[in-house]
């Protein structure tokens, strides 16, 4: 109960938030990448398989999104409650009650 883990919680929160937005683009371009490979091993092990590489194509951005809005969440809710007056004004008190 240190006044100054608010200071950290908070800059992991943006540091957080943005590895989630830098990740979610890399991944992208990573995933487009390995779906023709995929595809190829699919279509060896199964010739009757059907091409799901539209399918993953418009999934892709979805997933990243769903990642992205996942990842977050949790430094979003952070950074609201430690915004928070009431909040704030309980953890300067952590140093007077050490």
């Amino acid at each position: 109960k240190k006044p100054v883990s608010r200071m950290i919680i908070l800059i992991w929160a943006m540091l957080k938030i943005a590895f989630s937005l830098w990740q979610a683009p890399l991944a992208l371009a990573l995933q487009k990448d390995i779906i023709p490979l995929q595809q190829k091993m699919m279509a060896k092990a199964d010739p009757k398989m059907p091409d799901m590489g539209a399918i993953m194509e418009t999934a892709g951005p979805i997933i990243q999104i769903v990642s992205v809005l996942w990842l977050c969440a949790l430094p979003i809710f952070m950074l609201i409650w430690f915004m928070r007056t009431r909040i704030r004004d309980q953890v300067a008190g952590w140093a007077i009650a050490s």
